[in-house]
């Protein structure tokens, strides 16, 4: 496949961006392989799309990559929604540009019309402002007393201080398509089990932080304190979820190693 089915799915691939601070076109090449090849090859669950909603974590104001991917329900989670609330209209605006129809803001989020090939359905982006907790990686948030409350979050070594007093945490509930893990340059999420466990049966997890789709937290700091490489982190991990029967490991030809993508038994 070289292009995609409709013309909404080619207008939302031509105006695909990447947020990644150190390598932009070089990671914006890598998403839009993995939409035609995922396309190419049918292992998307448009069945599970249309009942369930995909959540990706780290996301900014990315709406492209899972929209392209055919998700009806569009959960975008990144501390920023909170600490720069003008993304908000990026995102409302950059779905205008799409539409034929202008979006609709609702209690749901921003609802606009969209044809993956199945005819005109409805599709919905919520952008959720709060932090993906990690209380296993104290380094990763740090929570400063003062005259203003500031959180930062480190990332690398790039250390980013906000005035914006404790971001909220973020708490899961109801069930999920596929979930997504597509560094930005800015976020990290260490996979939580309890929300690996609510992906649907036949439904998606697709990492690039090789780590993330580790089932135990303890388990994966044994391979930390082995010194193990990220492909190891990667083999690991997928090996562990296989034995336990949650997950089938699925390859795709993507040009890096430090991927995970699996399918849920």
């Amino acid at each position: 496949m070289t292009e995609l089915p409709t013309t909404d799915l080619q207008a939302a691939f031509a105006q695909m961006t990447s947020e990644h601070h150190f390598a932009p076109e070089e990671v914006l090449a890598e998403k839009r392989r993995l939409v035609l090849e995922l396309w190419q090859r049918k292992l998307l669950p448009h069945r599970l799309f249309q009942e369930h909603p995909g959540l990706y974590i780290g996301s900014g104001t990315d709406f492209y990559l899972p929209l392209c991917l055919g998700w009806r329900t569009i959960h975008l989670l990144d501390y920023k929604f909170f600490t720069r609330p003008t993304l908000l209209p990026d995102v409302f605006n950059g779905i205008a540009r799409l539409c034929r129809k202008g979006p609709v803001v609702n209690e749901e989020g921003i609802s606009f019309p969209f044809d993956f090939g199945q005819g005109t359905e409805s599709v919905t982006v919520k952008c959720i402002g709060e932090m993906w907790p990690e209380p296993d990686d104290p380094e990763r948030i740090l929570t400063i007393k003062g005259p203003a409350n500031m959180v930062m979050y480190r990332h690398n070594l790039a250390v980013q201080a906000m005035q914006f007093g404790h971001v909220p945490a973020y708490r899961h509930t109801g069930k999920l398509a596929m979930l997504l893990v597509y560094s930005s340059g800015s976020a990290r999420a260490e996979t939580r089990p309890e929300v690996v466990r609510t992906i649907v049966r036949d439904g998606l997890l697709y990492s690039t932080e090789l780590a993330d789709c580790c089932r135990d937290i303890r388990f994966l700091n044994k391979l930390r304190a082995q010194r193990r490489g990220k492909a190891d982190y990667n083999d690991a991990a997928s090996a562990q979820y296989k034995q336990e029967g949650m997950f089938e490991m699925l390859r795709i030809s993507q040009n890096r190693a430090d991927y995970t993508f699996l399918r849920r038994r």
